[in-house]
């Protein structure tokens, strides 16, 4: 039997001094009156060869977890934080909910950048993460808007500073981490559950 419980949206929260740069917290609905022994997150680094998955465990509890989200949190909302401090980089986590051999769908993606002293930014990627919540739920992504006038027809490149090569090496890198961040799947599954 495949554990069913529906589609699990991940969502990643900022805690701390300053909304920017606080404590990660990875927050999702299930409902309470679904009995599970534990929640499965994956999580990978952008810069790991390959994609290197890697996860932990948090028990399924019946008392709220989520008091730190206040108002966001429903009765059916679970909060954890990852195992310790996570070394500075790119991530993306999701999770599964696990019960005996049973593992649910994945969840969709999330990513957020771990700074220095167990601290985070998520905000960076709140647009990728807004678009994959919504392919998650079946959605169409609109289409980005513009927000830079249009180019002229001669830019002058002949006169391009120097800051303007850094700025463009820039968003390569980040162009490269976050198409490191799409979702692969790991050529031998994390968890099997066989057929019934």
């Amino acid at each position: 039997m495949i554990l069913r419980c529906g589609l699990m949206l991940l969502l990643l929260a900022l805690w701390g001094p300053l909304a920017s740069a606080g404590e990660l917290y990875l927050y999702f609905d299930f409902p309470r009156d679904v009995t599970v022994d534990s929640f499965l997150f994956t999580y990978r680094h952008a810069a790991d060869p390959g994609g290197v998955l890697q996860q932990f465990r948090v028990a399924w509890t019946a008392e709220p977890t989520c008091a730190v989200l206040g108002n966001k949190a429903t009765p059916d909302t679970f909060c954890a934080r990852p195992p310790g401090c996570l070394p500075p980089g790119i991530y993306s986590f999701s999770v599964q909910a696990e019960r005996g051999t049973e593992t649910s769908a994945p969840s969709n993606w999330a990513s957020c950048e771990a700074l220095p002293n167990c601290t985070y930014n998520c905000t960076k990627f709140d647009e990728a993460n807004a678009a994959l919540q919504m392919v998650a739920n079946g959605q169409d992504v609109p289409a980005p808007t513009p927000s830079a006038s249009p180019l002229s027809a001669s830019p002058p490149l002949v006169n391009a500073s120097a800051e303007t090569g850094a700025t463009l090496q820039e968003l390569e890198q980040q162009l490269t981490a976050l198409d490191q961040l799409l979702p692969k799947p790991p050529a031998t599954p994390v968890l099997a559950t066989p057929p019934t």
